[in-house]
């Protein structure tokens, strides 16, 4: 399945993306995962099988200090929470390529050279579904302390974490 998709950013503006099911989960993640789960979200960085990056977000990444280079291995999608600065580093998982520990302490790596605080980073999974055979091959490999997305349950929003109870917030 191809197709393109017109996608809405949080500032109102559109872009437009060709592609399959990424494109359809990426879309998800930035107008209902952003909109649901962050409380002021911004798009810092896209970066899809044609571009490896869009110009229209260079400029607010360079302006919070985000060096991405586009000769690694990039991270598919990070939005911000511009009222928490907190990252959320997205991996769109149609095939594989979810947030494994090995892609942690990359991205990790990578990010470091932007000033970012590890602590202010999230790392996301996001599947189309559930049920779906991409995320049932690839949960028993995601890194702890990242979270799951999935496009067809916005609202939903899994967390793999070692926290005890007394540490969670009820």
């Amino acid at each position: 399945m191809f197709f393109v998709s017109l996608i809405e950013l949080p500032d109102q503006s559109r872009i437009r993306i060709s592609g399959g099911l990424s494109a359809l989960i990426a879309k998800g993640l930035i107008e209902d995962f952003a909109r649901l789960h962050l409380e002021r979200p911004q798009v810092l960085w896209f970066s899809t099988s044609e571009r490896k990056s869009i110009p229209q977000f260079d400029a607010l990444s360079a302006s919070i200090g985000l060096n991405i280079d586009v000769s690694t291995d990039l991270p598919d999608l990070i939005l911000i929470d511009m009222a928490a600065s907190r990252f959320h580093v997205c991996e769109i998982v149609a095939s594989d390529g979810a947030v494994t520990e090995k892609r942690k302490t990359d991205l990790l790596a990578m990010l470091k050279t932007s000033k970012i605080s590890a602590d202010a980073i999230q790392f996301v999974s996001a599947f189309e579904d559930r049920n779906s055979p991409e995320f049932r091959k690839n949960f028993i490999q995601i890194a702890l302390e990242s979270s799951v997305w999935f496009r067809t349950e916005p609202e939903l929003l899994v967390v793999l974490t070692m926290a005890t109870r007394d540490e969670l917030s009820p």
